[in-house]
């Protein structure tokens, strides 16, 4: 059986996660290569040693990671329901998910922060995680202060500075919609922080999301129901992989790891979403 277009855009997005998970499985480790930013770090991280469990270079890299593998997910659902049938409102409540799990890892593995910013970006990711859990968990908030205390304390004693009346580390926590705004701009497609708002006023079934997706339907009940066109999908299915490719870029590159694989599945994918777009654009689905 031949795939539709938009079948083809699917097989593509869940492909870039086997590819780069498949990467990672025959690297058989998550060490940086000599010579690599990430390899670089891991020596300069000594004069940090001492005040957290685990070393704080290698804490931040393991929580890029965990964000890695939460995106993958998102993109692996959303590649479920975007069918066929393709849901309506899941896509682009799945797509936020995953963009904020993206847009995480790509801020962690920021090559133009100093070993100190990286370590204080995994620090305040560990602090808002604990208050976060203790806001649904109120058992749980005398460990968050004696946590909380301890990492603060550990920054301290290392010399690093706090913000926000000694809160967060360095710069702080920033918001996922100006992290996802950084990432955004930088993919190939436009779109900028506009495409997260809307998928975000979905997910949260704000009005000005849905009536986007709403369609007359005099069998429905109500009169209507919710209708996403198939072109309309394939743009979120491009933003959340053009994302993927992103992170992982930014991934491999701080590791030092070789990317021939990786740039040439790339270069196909890339070849395989054009085409699909063209298809579409030739025969849309918008009702």
């Amino acid at each position: 059986m031949v795939n539709s277009p938009l079948e083809s855009a699917v097989d593509i997005v869940a492909g870039y996660v086997r590819c780069g998970q498949q990467l990672r499985v025959t690297r058989g480790d998550s060490w940086p290569t000599p010579g690599s930013l990430g390899e670089v770090e891991r020596q300069d991280q000594s004069r940090f040693d001492g005040r957290w469990t685990q070393p704080p270079v290698e804490a931040a890299v393991s929580l890029a990671y965990l964000y890695l593998v939460a995106a993958e997910d998102h993109l692996l659902g959303l590649a479920r329901a975007a069918g066929p049938p393709h849901l309506a409102a899941t896509p682009s409540t799945v797509a936020r998910g995953m963009l904020e799990a993206a847009a995480r890892c790509w801020w962690l593995l920021d090559p133009q922060a100093s070993v100190e910013e990286r370590i204080g970006r995994g620090l305040n990711a560990r602090l808002h995680g604990l208050r976060e859990r203790a806001k649904g968990d109120p058992e749980f908030r005398e460990q968050r202060d004696r946590q909380c205390a301890a990492l603060i304390s550990g920054a301290v004693q290392a010399g690093m500075t706090l913000t926000n009346h000694g809160d967060w580390v360095i710069k702080g926590w920033p918001s996922n919609t100006d992290l996802v705004d950084q990432l955004i701009d930088t993919l190939p497609k436009e779109g900028g922080g506009s495409v997260y708002r809307y998928y975000t006023a979905i997910a949260h079934s704000e009005l000005g999301g849905l009536v986007t997706l709403l369609v007359a339907d005099p069998t429905h009940p109500t009169g209507g129901s919710l209708l996403l066109a198939d072109e309309d999908m394939l743009t979120i299915l491009v933003a959340c992989a053009f994302a993927y490719e992103a992170v992982t870029d930014r991934v491999f590159a701080y590791l030092g790891w070789d990317t021939t694989t990786w740039l040439s599945w790339k270069r196909h994918a890339r070849k395989t979403l054009a085409e699909v777009e063209v298809s579409l654009l030739r025969s849309p689905t918008t009702p």
